[in-house]
């Protein structure tokens, strides 16, 4: 496979970052999944996250114009180098990102580049998964607990964003193919994320368009032996994830108007139409009031203390929704941080 170099110019409709970190005995059969897509339109750049199995003999064997490899330079360092990537795309092309152990079906991209062609208010397509075991095989009657997230019904923007608050992401990385020219115009992916990158993502597409799920099972995720996905629930990462989805509900409110919040809220109105509208202090109270689980109770209670420091606002927080200090005491005495 040929090198990355900083000469090269993308022509591809579809361009794909193909992220690789020891999954070397299943990488060859990921490429080739891409490689025999029947829409042939796309440039592939394969981004090693410095792997220490045979990952790059497989790569360096593997021969094909449409692929390039990239290496991130040090572990761990794979966001930074994904957004570089994607700021050498065309602007008017597609964008799609593969993983090196999952598969995608052949049909994939010519489908999802369909929709995409005919929809224009869509801004991305994302599909239904199989789970597949370390050996390739189908779970026995399809059944894995990750087949039961991904399954999502289409829902308008607003009922999204609503989903993403409460529950969480929902959406397969892999599966996805998004604007180029939305990736770009957002800065492409957070680098203070870990567990929930592509999550990050999601909210802030949705907020700027529609997207779609395609209800085909698109791609075979791969769920390996003895926890080996980085998105398995180990203590570490279930950690990372509580902290991180906060740091989402904290960002949730970005670039959202009141008309906005009422859509995504609508059983809520009490909390949002007040004759001094305080969006960081209602969408606070929406998460208590919806949603009282740790990481939105620490979340809210945490947004109004930083909202009870600027000076005025506690006097506008008491007028609009009759909440004080002595309230904040109160809800801060029964909701334990452990």
């Amino acid at each position: 496979m040929q090198q990355l170099t900083e000469k090269k110019s993308f022509n591809g409709k579809v361009n794909i970052i193909l992220s690789s970190y020891n999954h070397g005995d299943s990488l060859l059969e990921t490429i080739k999944s891409v490689a025999e897509q029947s829409f042939t339109d796309f440039e592939c750049v394969v981004i090693d996250d410095c792997s220490t199995d045979n990952s790059i003999d497989v790569l360096d064997a593997f021969n094909d114009s449409r692929f390039f490899f990239k290496s991130t330079g040090r572990n761990p360092r794979w966001c930074e180098t994904w957004n570089d990537t994607i700021s050498l795309f065309p602007a008017d092309s597609y964008y799609a990102m593969a993983h090196s152990d999952d598969l995608w079906q052949p049909h994939k991209l010519q489908k999802q580049v369909d929709f995409l062609n005919k929809n224009t208010e869509f801004v991305a397509s994302f599909s239904d998964v199989n789970a597949i075991n370390q050996k390739g095989e189908i779970f026995a009657n399809g059944q894995h607990s990750l087949t039961a997230i991904f399954r999502q019904p289409n829902r308008t923007r607003y009922e999204w964003l609503r989903h993403f608050f409460l529950h969480g992401n929902c959406l397969c990385h892999p599966s996805a193919v998004v604007r180029t020219e939305l990736m770009q115009r957002l800065g492409g992916y957070r680098y203070n994320f870990t567990q929930l990158t592509d999550f990050d993502m999601w909210v802030r597409v949705v907020k700027h368009g529609h997207i779609h799920v395609d209800s085909e099972k698109l791609i075979s995720f791969r769920v390996r032996d003895n926890d080996g996905n980085s998105s398995t629930p180990t203590p570490d990462s279930s950690a990372r994830h509580r902290y991180e989805f906060m740091e989402i509900l904290r960002n949730f409110i970005e670039g959202l108007s009141k008309d906005d919040l009422i859509r995504i809220f609508p059983d809520c109105l009490d909390l949002i139409n007040t004759k001094d509208y305080i969006p960081e202090f209602a969408l606070s109270m929406i998460a208590l009031k919806l949603k009282p689980t740790k990481p939105h109770q620490f979340y809210a209670l945490a947004t109004i203390h930083q909202l009870f420091k600027q000076p005025g606002l506690a006097d506008l927080i008491w007028d609009n929704y009759n909440f004080s200090k002595h309230t904040l005491s109160r809800l801060t005495a029964k909701i334990s941080p452990i």
